[in-house]
This record gives C-alpha cells, sequence and structure tokens, in this order.
C-alpha cells in the first residue's frame, strides 16, 4: 500500500482499486484474512503527556531528595508506558513449526533500568533503602521500533 500512495500523489489512479474506496477482490480478501487473525484491539487508557512534564518540572525545582526520587521514577514509568502493550506478555506466532516472537521490540526489563548516586552506579540488586537514595533513575532503550540498536 506505500507503493500505491506516490502513485496517487503523481495524479495517476491506485492499482489497488477497483472502484471508488473499493479495493481489487484478491486484496479484499487479503485484508479480510488478516481482519480475521489480528486480534481485536483493546482500549487502554493513555497516561497524558502533561503527567510527565508536570514530574520533570518538580524534579528540576526539587529541594527535598524525595521528591526528586519520585519524580524521575515517575519519568521512567511513562517511558515503560510509551511502549505500548509492550510491558505486558510478549505475544508469540507458528512459522514453520517454530514458537518465535511476533515483533521485533523487545520489552524492557529491569536490566533496562540503572540507578545512580553521586555519578557512580548503584547495583540494581541493592535493597530498596539504598536505592531511594539514589540521584538518578535511567532507562536503557536498547532496541528501538526504527531498527536503531543502543
Amino acid at each position: 500500500m506505500a507503493v500505491s500512495k506516490p502513485i496517487e500523489l503523481a495524479g495517476q489512479p491506485s492499482p489497488l482499486y477497483c472502484g471508488e474506496n473499493k479495493y481489487q477482490l484478491v486484496i479484499e480478501r487479503m485484508v479480510k484474512g488478516f481482519r480475521r487473525t489480528d486480534a481485536p484491539t483493546v482500549p487502554q487508557l493513555a497516561v497524558p503527556v502533561t503527567v510527565a512534564k508536570r514530574a520533570f518540572t518538580e524534579v528540576i525545582h526539587a529541594k527535598d531528595p524525595f521528591q526528586k526520587h519520585v519524580g524521575l521514577l515517575i519519568m521512567v514509568a511513562f517511558y515503560f508506558l510509551l511502549r505500548v502493550g509492550e510491558y505486558t506478555q510478549p505475544r508469540y506466532v507458528q512459522q514453520n513449526g517454530k514458537r518465535v516472537l511476533a515483533t521485533r521490540t523487545k520489552q524492557f526489563t529491569v536490566g533496562n533500568v540503572g540507578f545512580y548516586k553521586n555519578g557512580r552506579v548503584v547495583s540494581r540488586s541493592s535493597a530498596l533503602k539504598t536505592l531511594l537514595t539514589c540521584d538518578i533513575a535511567l532507562l536503557k532503550i536498547t532496541n528501538q521500533k526504527n531498527g536503531r540498536m543502543g
């Protein structure tokens, strides 16, 4: 379908349609097949970006270390939520008799979160009391949807 759009932009009729918004029969059958096999969408409440912006503003101006930590953790959590559906269990499909991941995107794990205090790395396996005294919590994005690593 991405090939069809430049043709339409050049002023030519799309080869995908046989009439007004009616696909060629082969394509119509293919799209119906996709609809049958795709899971139905599940509406989810989105976290408004204003929550992350407010947390960031509070972090910058916070004098209390506890407020600073909570704001930074909200920022990390917000980036988890940006990858909608990928904080749930991964989806698998059967391909050539093998069970493989349905998407290339990797889920975030605890291993993607880093903690720092006074510029030094703090182990994720540290006690919660120690982690709450950290200055910064960072989320490392290793496999982006655009295919870039790191």
